[in-house]
């Protein structure tokens, strides 16, 4: 690829970084990598086979289950804040144990369920605890970790969430072939499963915690009172927005990049497996190395901006590629551009750690980071219709364009960023950014 792989030629490679990083952290570390392996290995599974699911076993028309996902992802999206107030209240290790028990029992409840109505009402409970769960995750690790210890454990557990993904797809391969109802509800059954096996590692966290003082122990087991509305901030409703518009890097590579692919390119069918690869590689392998260059508060902030530069660059070779008559030529072009997006995608991915760790109190971690966490859900709601309806149909133009609301996005993120952190820096963030990024 390219900096990532230099870099390993430099140093470490990927395997031992990873074996370093898990060896080195703190105990905590283990439960929540295991947790999230568990986890997305059962949602890359069901993610696979979840369309089939809908169609063959629960009957609805293709239509009817895009309806229901689109309104029960706005269910969770107006609940996210106040499950994060809960968080905040009594604890971001407690609730998180919770939300995973109601989304185990939220999934297998798909088993039981047929026809529109049902589904939509299940779709909407399980959305309020699925959609919330990933910020209380990342204000568990605020809780655990510190500083750039945080950082490298959230980029290890990133890395190891990327390895499940791809396990689970791997896996769904056979069911999805087989097609059966049976082979079907095993990816749901399997996907609930996952979910309810993650609570006992969480608990053993608990434990490991709770005795812990400082920084490991910031969170009381009591409620406590909350102060701050991040709404009422306008640096960060700026970076929650522009954060939202550099996660569309997601969208480009899951639905955007295929179709212009398949329709626009004079390339075979493949290509599409072999670029979605390289993306899952690039980021699985590089996420660690590249958290580490923004460990400090101001380079996260820089690394915003560089983000939104890596993506214009990326939009630029996705729409050379459809001029391309060389099969060869045009192929390693979309490798160019899908190695420039899967950079930025890791480089957003770690800054944005960074900085919204950086400006949250510790009093609000949980409010605060499902507010900046609606940028994705936002990204998955708005996302498909922007791209797909104006991207794909524009062109070049449209990839153009998008680079540029990039590049811009990510400029105004790292202003946002520098202007947030200068009215909330404690002395602990600076003894945080002292510390060396190796």
């Amino acid at each position: 690829m390219s900096s990532a792989e230099r870099d390993g030629m430099r140093g470490p490679g990927p395997v031992a970084r990873l074996r370093r990083a898990t060896s080195a952290s703190r105990p905590g570390v283990r439960p929540l990598a295991v947790s999230a392996l568990i986890g997305s290995t059962g949602s890359g599974a069901f993610l696979t086979g979840a369309a089939l699911f809908f169609t063959r076993v629960v009957g609805l028309t293709a239509a009817q289950a895009g309806f229901a996902l689109s309104l029960s992802t706005l269910v969770g999206l107006g609940t996210m804040m106040p499950v994060g107030r809960l968080s905040d209240r009594y604890g971001p290790i407690p609730t998180f144990m919770v939300l995973n028990l109601l989304r185990g029992i939220g999934y297998l409840s798909y088993l039981l369920v047929h026809g529109f109505g049902p589904f939509l009402i299940a779709a909407s409970l399980l959305a309020v605890v699925d959609r919330a769960a990933p910020p209380v995750n990342q204000a568990v690790a605020g809780q655990v970790f510190a500083g750039v210890e945080r950082t490298r454990a959230l980029a290890l557990i990133q890395s190891v969430r990327n390895i499940g993904y791809s396990l689970g797809v791997g896996l769904a391969g056979l069911a999805v072939a087989i097609g059966t109802p049976d082979a079907l509800r095993a990816l749901v059954a399997a996907n609930g499963m996952s979910f309810l096996l993650t609570v006992p590692l969480q608990a053993r966290l608990r434990r490991l915690v709770a005795p812990a003082s400082g920084d490991a122990g910031r969170a009381s087991a009591r409620p406590r009172e909350l102060r701050r509305t991040p709404w009422r901030t306008p640096s960060y409703v700026a970076i929650m927005a522009s954060n939202t518009v550099l996660l569309l890097n997601m969208v480009v590579t899951s639905l955007l990049l295929p179709l212009w692919i398949v329709g626009e390119t004079h390339t075979p069918r493949w290509t599409v497996a072999v670029c979605l690869g390289a993306n899952m590689v690039i980021t699985a392998i590089g996420q660690i190395g590249v958290a580490a260059r923004v460990t400090r508060y101001a380079a996260a902030a820089k690394g915003l901006r560089w983000a939104g530069v890596l993506l214009l660059a990326g939009c630029v070779l996705m729409a050379v590629a459809s001029r391309g008559t060389n099969t060869a030529v045009t192929v390693a072009v979309l490798l160019a551009g899908v190695a420039a997006v899967s950079l930025a995608e890791m480089v957003q991915t770690a800054a944005s750690w960074t900085v919204t760790f950086g400006i949250c109190g510790d009093e609000d971690q949980g409010a605060s980071l499902a507010f900046f966490g609606l940028g994705m859900t936002a990204k998955d709601v708005l996302g498909p219709m922007l791209l797909l309806g104006l991207v794909l149909r524009a062109g070049i133009p449209g990839w153009l364009a998008l680079g540029a609301c990039f590049t811009v996005a990510g400029v105004v993120a790292e202003a946002a960023s520098i202007r947030a952190g200068k009215s909330v820096r404690r002395p602990s963030d600076a003894e945080h950014e002292a510390a060396p990024a190796t």
